[in-house]
């Protein structure tokens, strides 16, 4: 797990970004919801995936990760000075 940490932290920040920021290339505003009022959006079972879901996602990734390799550098040993 510690070995894709930071991996996952970087998918999650580029994913949460990405979700930000694609709607500025076609003209919408900073993290336009789609799809947009009044139409049915995918669902996978219950779950209705929506832009805000996908940040989410990225948004937990991010934290997931960090948290991480945090959490392995505060309980890691400290190393000994060399003579």
């Amino acid at each position: 797990i510690l070995r894709r940490a930071p991996a996952v932290a970087v998918a999650g920040l580029l994913l949460a970004l990405a979700v930000a920021f694609l709607p500025v290339l076609s003209g919408r505003p900073l993290l336009a919801h789609l799809p947009p009022p009044g139409t049915t959006p995918v669902t996978i079972g219950t779950l209705e995936l929506i832009t805000a879901v996908v940040f989410d996602v990225g948004v937990f990734l991010l934290v997931v990760g960090v948290l991480v390799v945090l959490v392995h550098q505060l309980a890691r040993p400290a190393e000994e000075p060399r003579r």
